[in-house]
């Protein structure tokens, strides 16, 4: 699980390898590594080969919710399964990712909205949210940011009797449960599940 990306963070991986001293522009992000992260910077990943992946911090424009999405402060954030693609070049990056060179990556998150679109009432400022961004070939965001914005509909309130990190880590894997109990198993309302 990682914190807030403003903790100066690094990925824990014999994969990942932290960036030399290097000041560098280019396709549209300026990103200086041994800079602390501040309000518009994010972690991202650059993998030039295969196996390869080096962890720079980049400057990203803050982003601005439409009318129907939140704009979440990151606070925690959970890597998953679907980053390998990245690292070993996986035609299936393509289905997850917009193709990005350096990623920003992350898709599991949990944090406090700090501003709503003018169609937004389900949600208020310094509501605690968690949730997934989608897989989608478009996406250009990842949760390593400190900022993200979300559709109202693709989030949920934090509950307060659990923790950010738990919220951030069980965004899918709990909707892959309720997916599979009720689509798959046919579930219905006043049902029991016998849990092993």
């Amino acid at each position: 699980m990682l914190r807030n990306p403003r903790a100066s963070l690094t990925l824990e991986s014999p994969k990942f390898q932290k960036l030399g001293n290097e000041n560098r522009e280019g396709e549209g992000l300026n990103y200086n590594n041994n800079s602390k992260l501040n309000n518009d910077e994010a972690m991202a990943i650059s993998t030039k080969s295969k196996g390869q992946v080096t962890t720079q911090q980049v400057q990203v424009e803050k982003p601005t919710p439409t009318e129907s999405e939140l704009l979440v402060r990151v606070e925690y954030s959970a890597l998953d399964t679907s980053l390998n693609y990245f690292v070993d070049h996986s035609m299936f990056a393509s289905f997850v990712h917009a193709k990005m060179d350096p990623l920003i990556v992350g898709w599991h998150y949990c944090g406090t909205v700090e501003s709503v679109g003018e169609n937004v009432e389900d949600f208020k400022i310094n509501d605690q949210v968690f949730g997934h961004l989608a897989y989608d070939p478009k996406n250009t965001q990842g949760t390593l940011a400190e900022y993200i914005v979300v559709e109202k509909t693709e989030c949920a309130r934090k509950p307060n009797s659990v923790g950010g990190d738990v919220c951030a880590a069980s965004a899918t894997e709990s909707t892959t449960a309720l997916q599979s109990l009720r689509d798959l198993g046919g579930l219905e309302k006043d049902s029991d599940v016998l849990i092993l």
